[in-house]
């Protein structure tokens, strides 16, 4: 009976609705994302990220935890309508996700759109979902 209540836990773990609500967090944090874009807030971004975060841009250099507050201070300047969907989220274990998503901006000077696909890694502390690896590309 003991070896049933812990396979029982992954299966709810598993399903379509603790799944589902798992997309809907990380869509809540995806929001709080575009609203700080929306201020040009790159500090509120910056906060989103673990404090040894990895930023893995397209077509740019790797910025680790250190640098993130600078290289996001940039980037808010330059882009706009700044939007991120989640996809999918696949759990890799306690306090730990994985999220597959798109997004899309626009870049200030000419107002060009830009859309593409992003991976995130996530991790819970302290209550909290920060976002320790983030990657994305661009479609074209």
């Amino acid at each position: 009976m003991r070896k049933l209540i812990p396979l029982a836990l992954l299966f709810a773990l598993a399903s379509p609705a603790a799944l589902a609500q798992s997309v809907a967090q990380m869509q809540a944090q995806n929001d709080a994302l575009t609203n700080a874009f929306a201020k040009s807030d790159a500090a509120a971004v910056r906060a989103m990220y673990g404090e040894n975060a990895v930023v893995l841009p397209d077509r740019g250099e790797t910025v680790r935890g250190p640098d993130l507050l600078k290289f996001w201070q940039a980037v808010v300047r330059r882009i706009g309508h700044f939007k991120r969907v989640t996809l999918e989220v696949q759990p890799l274990g306690p306090g730990f996700a994985l999220e597959i998503g798109r997004f899309s901006f626009q870049r200030w000077h000419d107002l060009a759109e830009t859309s593409g696909k992003y991976v995130v890694v996530w991790q819970k502390r302290d209550g909290d979902w920060k976002r320790i690896t983030d990657i994305w590309n661009t479609d074209r």
